[in-house]
């Protein structure tokens, strides 16, 4: 369980651009914009399918882009949205005709939205498409209208017919169509938008499938069709008069109206004489027959041939005579078929594309680390370490490739910026804390998997319930309270209020930790040469026998000698890289750490041991070879091939398993049977030590992890402050990620001393494994903190009849160490020994004491002298911190811790012993293990100093107890 309600992704929007910064995987299509700018900082980004952003730029800053197999980031160019439908043109003026009015032109596709990406790795088939958007369609041209008809023919009358009819009576040509319109021109295709990746620390050509090209013009519009050519004319009548006689009354002027009236139905018609144009009185009857008659005979032939001839006999008279008329139509006018295409011009128009696109820029290329490193910071940074802290929090120690190279990718942020932030600088102390957790194989609270605190369990309980967790408690309310208010800026100010008062009294909290553990890793750097004493005493005392050793070994490892053989073994991971695996920076991490810390606080350099301070991660050698002899003979050609200065450094780790199968070489060699324990001393001496540094490098990095704390909250206290006076948005990115940071590691100081509490308990009661404190909520911590409490600590109280008391298990030394290591005692009152479960002289013994546990001890000597007047004589034995403890029926469990010495007074000339040998008051959260490396010293003062020459037998005798459950 991790951050609980916590949001580790933090969005801010705004007219142009949504902006996101996330430290868990970002979909793109979920936070994809298509009406602004998206900006992307996270640490993993995956492009599920096409995603589009329809012209807007994308930005993404991230470790890992992956595309999935149809995945594709689109930002073409939105097409113009001036584009004409086809069939719909502009209607032209309804007059004969007009031409067609010319279509509009469409509009330019848009540009492709701009895609930088920076990445330090692409998964998948990197696919990108910046195409310019389509441009639009033009507007078809509008069709010309008919043309006018063409002017009629004249009406003229004569006397005399001509031979041919006058021209002025024919019908004129119509008048030409209108001019077909011009179809609007193309639009153009949008420029491609430009497309960068840079990528940082790949390796390689990537598969890639990138287009920034120039978008597709606008389809061809049509034209408009021509206007139909006018229709011709109507003809002219020609109409001719002949009279002969003088008494013919004639229709004549008026020879139009009888046709009209024929056609009609009328019959109104008036006669008038040809040499008298007074009206007549009136028609006689036969008049109006043959009126009648002329009529319809006029009808019959209008089909063929316009023409009347009206003949009425005149009255008896001197003016008698009769007139005819004749009228012939003219020529009609031709329909005018004059066409105009403008073929040219809509060629033109339908083929060339207006303005001059661009293809976008696509470049992929490496960056320097630091251009890279410095994209990363503020609130994305924040957010980045807080997220990976959890997620080491949750592992519980076991670190996966994903979570490795997160902290990779964290390192060359924080260690390549040439110009570091200060908060990028305490960014660079949690990310090397990581780093070093990792190559160390430490837990996320700095401890080794053997790691036992000894802890006085009642004091540490009071400070987790005084300090710790009411803290944590004000906190985790505020908190809530923050999230809880959603967009109500003034709950959010009450929220940051109460966060800002638990953030002040969570620093005093941070410093008093701090103290504490400046004082408990001054001890452990100060054991530390006392450790390193430990391995050359035993180193020594095989030397001694180099010769004899050599020759017991070599049948049976050909090539080797036991003195190789065993630095080889203490060696068992020497060799270098640097920073741990795969973190290549974190070596430069520790060099800025270290002149940053201690540029600001003097204490820490004294803190800070180069010689013991793992600046390079050492590499197992001999991994996979053969059997124990190859694994020998190869670790030791490595260590031949060390360098001075790399010899000098302490060595790394020792693979338990292959400890274990030199260390039976020796107990199984009958012609070494004297020197077999020196062996395994020696073993034993350097494990310790080795553990004893990587425990040593464990409290460092929990005191680095105090010192970026208590800068976190003067900062959080600092940026929160702002958010009251007004002068920050309750609600943006800044206050999100410090209200984040503030939680998270008010809660991490909690879990950190549950954790060590559970770890105690752990090795109270022997029992193997970690102790994890995983979740990162106070109901998680507490709950873990009530059941060390009431259930295993109160618990066992009430279960005393799982330890069963030990007094006086007695030890001869001499049995303990081989001959030369017991003559070197007689003659410097110093024996290093190891002590271990299956020693012959007490195998049988040791297996009936299960568990067994020490908290006292005595030294008696037999054959000591003392100076004169002296009855007692003071000495020291220190357990060198590294032990076994052995269960029944179970496999045994290991533990590490600060070194334990007990002291006492040896009575001589059989004085009375003045001390009790008990030790379980003296800061003993349990009795330690005997089986382990120890360091017996007798006092060196010379006045005081016994005589050990003649000694005959020196006895430990043990008290403490035994768990049989």
């Amino acid at each position: 369980m991790g951050l609980g309600r916590s949001k580790l992704a933090v969005t801010q929007i705004s007219q142009q651009q949504l902006l996101v910064l996330s430290a868990v995987t970002v979909i793109l299509d979920e936070v994809i914009q298509k009406d602004r700018a998206t900006v992307i900082y996270a640490e993993d980004v995956v492009v599920q399918g096409k995603v589009t952003s329809m012209g807007n730029p994308v930005t993404i800053y991230c470790r890992t882009i992956r595309f999935e197999k149809t995945g594709e980031i689109d930002t073409t160019g939105r097409d113009s949205s001036i584009s004409f439908t086809p069939g719909i043109r502009q209607e032209s003026p309804n007059a004969p005709g007009a031409a067609g009015i010319d279509g509009r032109d469409g509009g330019a596709g848009e540009r492709g939205g701009d895609v930088f990406i920076a990445t330090s790795e692409v998964i998948g088939v990197l696919a990108v498409t910046s195409d310019g958007g389509k441009g639009g369609r033009g507007e078809d041209g509008g069709h010309g209208k008919q043309g006018a008809t063409g002017a009629a023919g004249q009406a003229i009358s004569m006397a005399d017919p001509q031979p041919v009819a006058p021209p002025q009576c024919n019908g004129q040509m119509g008048a030409p169509g209108g001019a077909l319109g011009l179809p609007g021109r193309r639009g153009v295709g949008g420029t491609g938008g430009a497309i960068a990746v840079r990528l940082s620390g790949a390796a390689g050509v990537i598969a890639q499938k990138l287009s920034a090209a120039i978008g597709a013009p606008g389809e061809p519009a049509a034209p408009g069709n021509p206007g139909e050519g006018g229709d011709g004319g109507p003809p002219g009548v020609v109409s001719v008069t002949s009279c002969w006689g003088a008494d013919m009354r004639v229709f004549s002027g008026n020879a139009d109206d009888i046709f009209s009236d024929a056609f009609h139905g009328g019959a109104d018609t008036s006669a008038l004489f040809v040499n008298d144009p007074a009206a007549l009185a009136g028609s006689t009857p036969l008049e109006e027959a043959l009126q009648q008659a002329a009529i319809q005979r006029a009808m019959r032939a209008r089909k063929v041939e316009l023409y009347a001839t009206i003949m009425i006999p005149g009255d008896p008279g001197p003016h008698h005579g009769h007139c005819s008329t004749t009228r012939t139509q003219g020529v009609p006018g031709p329909k005018n078929i004059t066409v105009d295409l403008r073929s040219a011009e809509v060629l033109e128009r339908q083929s060339v594309v207006p303005g001059m696109p661009l293809a976008g820029a696509v470049s992929v290329d490496t960056i320097d680390e630091e251009s890279a490193a410095a994209a990363f910071d503020g609130p994305v940074l924040d957010l980045l370490v807080t997220a990976t802290e959890d997620r080491y929090r949750q592992a519980g120690g076991k670190v996966d490739d994903t979570l490795r190279q997160t902290i990779e990718f964290l390192l060359s942020i924080v260690v390549n910026d040439p110009v570091p932030s200060a908060q990028k600088r305490e960014a660079l102390g949690r990310v090397y804390s990581m780093a070093r957790k990792y190559a160390l194989h430490l837990d996320f609270y700095g401890y080794s998997a053997e790691r036992a605190p000894l802890l006085t369990f009642e004091a540490f309980r009071g400070i987790i319930d005084t300090m710790v967790i009411p803290q944590a408690q004000v906190i985790e309310q505020s908190f809530n309270a923050y999230w809880d208010a959603g967009t109500n800026a003034e709950l959010q100010r009450v929220g940051i209020r109460q966060m800002i008062g638990g953030g002040r009294a969570r620093t005093e909290v941070f410093k008093a930790e701090l103290d504490r553990s400046k004082a408990a890793i001054g001890r452990q750097l100060a054991e530390l040469p006392l450790l390193d004493s430990r391995v050359e005493i035993a180193f020594q005392v095989l030397l001694e026998k180099k010769d004899e050793l050599d020759d017991a070994i070599r049948p049976k490892h050909a090539g080797c000698n036991l003195i190789s053989a065993a630095t080889a073994v203490a060696t068992i991971v020497a060799g270098v890289a640097s920073g741990g695996a795969g973190f290549i920076a974190a070596a430069s991490a520790g060099a800025k750490l270290y002149k940053d810390f201690t540029a600001n606080d003097e204490s820490f350099s004294t803190l800070w041991s180069e010689r013991k301070v793992l600046q390079e991660d050492l590499i197992e050698l001999g991994k996979g070879v053969a059997g124990v002899a190859a694994a020998i003979g190869q670790i030791a050609t490595a260590v031949d091939k060390l360098t001075p200065e790399q010899k000098k450094l302490p060595q790394f780790k020792m693979e338990r398993e292959a400890f274990d199968k030199v260390a039976n070489e020796f107990v199984n060699l009958p012609a070494a049977q004297a020197y077999r324990e020196a062996g395994y001393d020696y073993l034993k001496a350097v494990e310790t030590r080795n553990q004893a540094i990587i425990d040593y490098n464990g409290a460092l990095v929990q005191l680095i992890d105090l010192k970026c704390q208590i800068a976190s909250s003067v900062r959080a206290v600092d940026v929160l402050e702002s958010a009251l006076n007004a002068t920050t948005d309750p609600a943006s990115p800044v206050i999100i990620s410090t209200m984040h940071r503030l939680y998270a590691d008010t809660l991490a100081l909690a879990a950190q001393m549950v954790h060590a509490e559970k770890k105690a308990l752990n090795y109270h009661f022997a029992r193997p494994g970690d102790a994890p404190v995983n979740a990162l909520n106070l109901a998680t911590i507490v709950g873990d903190h009530n059941r060390a409490v009431l259930v295993d600590w109160a618990g066992a109280k009430l279960r005393y009849e799982a330890r069963r008391e030990i007094a006086g298990l007695s030890l001869r030394l001499d049995k303990l160490v081989p001959a030369n290591a017991w003559e070197a005692f007689k003659r410097t009152g110093v024996l290093s020994f190891s002590l271990r479960f299956d020693n012959p002289a007490y195998s049988a013994l040791f297996r009936a004491l299960s568990g067994i546990r020490l908290t006292g001890m005595e030294l008696n000597l037999r054959g000591a002298v003392a100076p004169a007047d002296q009855e007692y004589s003071s000495w020291s034995m220190t357990q060198m911190g590294s032990e076994s403890i052995y269960r029944r029926n179970a496999d045994p469990v290991y533990f590490s811790h600060h070194t334990v010495e007990f002291t006492g007074l040896v009575a001589l000339s059989g004085a009375r012993s003045v001390l009790k040998p008990d030790f379980s008051e003296r800061n003993l959260y349990a009795g330690v293990s005997p089986f382990a490396a120890w360091l017996l010293v007798m006092n060196q003062d010379e006045t005081l100093r016994l005589d050990l020459s003649a000694l005959e037998r020196a006895e430990l005798v043990f008290d403490g107890y035994m768990l049989e459950n």
